[in-house]
């Protein structure tokens, strides 16, 4: 009984695992959505959305810090590093460091931060640098499952005929073994 209540859900646990689970999650999610389980739109849309609400959090909780702890030039420092990197290679695009912290697994989340303590750097203008910079990575993220998920199934389909490409493969030893005589001499011929 409880399982057909779970299998009724399955949209709502989707989504919060994209929103709150991130990557593999929403890999894992496309892959299902190769084999017919879940509507690929509904993937893309739960990643893009859970996404953009967790990004949201972590730059909010960046505002927050920033005002409310004495800490914040301790975690500022730390991040330091991170950020000046980014910023000597791409000066002050935020959109260009956006895009490649979403992909470096853990920089994302601090990259929301600081971009959140930051006070130039407000929540409209965030969210202008979000918006496409997110549709890219899930994008991105969403077609290597997709794509997984179809290569897992194909590799389960041609699992389930194993035994058949094994009885040919047997027969032709067979064959080549009760004739090998005979194939050598048509193939092998010796030049005197």
């Amino acid at each position: 009984m409880w399982i057909a209540s779970l299998v009724g859900q399955s949209y709502l646990f989707a989504f919060l695992a994209a929103a709150f689970l991130g990557e593999a999650a929403i890999f894992i999610l496309a892959m299902l959505s190769s084999g017919g389980f879940i509507p690929l739109w509904f993937v893309f849309a739960s990643a893009f959305v859970g996404t953009m609400i967790t990004d949201f959090m972590w730059f909010e909780i960046g505002r927050r810090l920033k005002k409310t702890s004495i800490r914040w030039e301790k975690a500022n420092k730390l991040y330091y590093k991170v950020a000046s990197a980014l910023e000597k290679t791409y000066g002050q695009n935020h959109f260009r460091s956006m895009l490649i912290s979403k992909f470096m697994y853990g920089v994302r989340t601090a990259n929301n931060i600081y971009l959140g303590g930051r006070k130039k750097f407000g929540i409209y203008r965030f969210a202008l640098y979000n918006v496409p910079v997110v549709a890219i990575w899930a994008g991105v993220i969403v077609s290597l499952g997709y794509l997984a998920g179809t290569g897992v199934s194909l590799v389960w389909k041609i699992y389930n005929r194993i035994e058949i490409v094994l009885a040919g493969v047997f027969v032709c030893l067979l064959i080549f073994y009760l004739f090998e005589e005979k194939i050598r001499k048509i193939f092998f011929k010796r030049v005197e």
